[in-house]
C-alpha cells in the first residue's frame, strides 16, 4: 500500500509533502497497523471531498492519496476540527509518524 499525504494552506500558504510510503517498506507489525487503520474508516468508500462544514481562508487542507494494488483513492479535507473529518486527521496524525 503506497501513501502520500500532502498539506497546503495556512497563514502562509505553503505546500507540503507531510509523509509519503510504502507499507511494504515497513515491518510487519506497523504494515498491519498502518492498513487495519485504512480499513477502519473505509478509506477506499469515502468521497473525494469530506467537509466538516468550517470556512476559514487560513485552515490547512489535507490530501491523502492511497494506492493498493488496483485500487487508489486520494481524499481532500480542511482541518477544521470537526467530527466529519476526524477520522481522517487520526489518518494523517499516524502517517506523519511513520512516513517522515
Amino acid at each position: 500500500m503506497e501513501i502520500v499525504v500532502k498539506r497546503t494552506g495556512g497563514y502562509a500558504g505553503l505546500s507540503q509533502q507531510i509523509a509519503a510510503f510504502n507499507t511494504t517498506r515497513l515491518d510487519a507489525t506497523m504494515a498491519h497497523q498502518v492498513e487495519q487503520l485504512v480499513q477502519n474508516i473505509r478509506f477506499f468508500d469515502l468521497p473525494a471531498v469530506v467537509s466538516g462544514g468550517t470556512i476559514g481562508a487560513d485552515l490547512f487542507q489535507y490530501e491523502i492519496t492511497i494506492t493498493d494494488g488496483e485500487r487508489q483513492r486520494t481524499v481532500v479535507f480542511v482541518d477544521d476540527e470537526s467530527q466529519q473529518t476526524a477520522p481522517l486527521r487520526s489518518l494523517v496524525e499516524a502517517f506523519s509518524r511513520v512516513g517522515r
